[in-house]
C-alpha cells in the first residue's frame, strides 16, 4: 500500500508456497504484527488487523490529524487489512476491517464470501455486504453480476446456495441474494459497495435463503 510500500512478499525460492495463496512474510526492513481488537496480539492461526513499522513508512496524513490518531501507535501503522499466520511466519490476506459483516457477533470477511461464489461458472463477479437486521445485528447479501445472456432464476440460486454452504461456515453463507448486472464501479473497476447498500435497503428483487421466497 501507498503509505508502507511492501509490508510483505514472497520469497523466488520457496516454490511450494507459489499457489498457496499466502502473501510471503514480512518483507525486508519491516516489522509486522498481528493485532486483535482489544489491542493483544494474535495467536497463531488467528485473524487480526496488520501493524507494521520500518524503513520509508508513512509519517503522517497532511493536515489529518484525526487519521493520523487512528491509523498509528508510536511508529507502528495500522494497515486496516486483516490478516492470518502460521506457525512459519507466512502470512495470509482475509480482507479489510471496512469490508466486514458482523453477524450475530461473528466477524465475515466479505472477501472470503466473494472468492467462494465467485467459484462458481455463471457468475462474472460479485459483491458481499452487510444488511441491519434486529435479530443478528448484520445479514450477509451478495450482489451477483452473471456472464453475457445468463439469466437470474431459481436454480441458479439454488447453486449458489449449495456452493456456498459447501464452503462456507453455517453463519457465513449469504441470507439474501440480488442479480445486478453491471455492478456499479469506479473509474478505476473497483465495486462501489457504497452504492450498493443504498440501492439493498428496498429488498427489490432480491432472494432470501431464510424465507425462501423473492422479494
Amino acid at each position: 500500500m501507498t503509505e508502507v510500500g511492501f509490508a510483505t512478499q514472497m520469497p523466488n525460492d520457496i516454490e511450494v508456497m507459489d499457489d498457496s495463496g499466502s502473501v510471503g512474510i514480512r518483507a525486508p526492513f519491516r516489522e509486522v504484527k498481528l493485532i486483535n481488537e482489544d489491542g493483544s496480539p494474535t495467536e497463531t492461526g488467528e485473524v487480526g488487523e496488520m501493524w507494521v513499522r520500518g524503513r520509508g513508512i508513512i509519517k503522517g496524513y497532511w493536515n489529518r490529524p484525526e487519521a493520523n490518531i487512528n491509523s498509528f501507535d508510536g511508529e507502528w501503522f495500522k494497515t486496516g487489512d486483516l490478516l492470518r499466520a502460521d506457525e512459519h511466519g507466512f502470512l495470509w490476506l482475509i480482507g479489510r476491517i471496512k469490508d466486514m459483516i458482523k453477524r450475530s457477533g461473528e466477524n465475515i470477511a466479505a472477501r472470503e464470501v466473494e472468492t467462494v461464489i465467485r467459484e462458481i461458472t455463471e457468475i462474472n463477479e460479485v459483491a458481499a455486504i452487510p444488511i441491519p437486521d434486529k435479530k443478528r445485528g448484520e445479514e450477509v447479501m451478495v450482489y451477483i453480476e452473471l456472464i453475457d445472456a445468463l439469466t437470474p432464476d431459481d436454480w441458479l440460486v439454488k447453486s449458489i446456495l449449495e456452493h456456498a454452504r459447501k464452503k462456507l461456515a453455517v453463519f457465513k453463507v449469504p441470507r439474501y441474494i440480488a442479480f445486478l448486472s453491471p455492478l456499479p464501479r469506479t473509474p478505476t473497476n473497483k465495486i462501489r459497495k457504497g452504492e450498493l447498500e443504498k440501492i439493498s435497503k428496498s429488498l427489490s428483487g432480491v432472494y432470501d435463503s431464510e424465507e425462501k421466497c423473492w422479494y
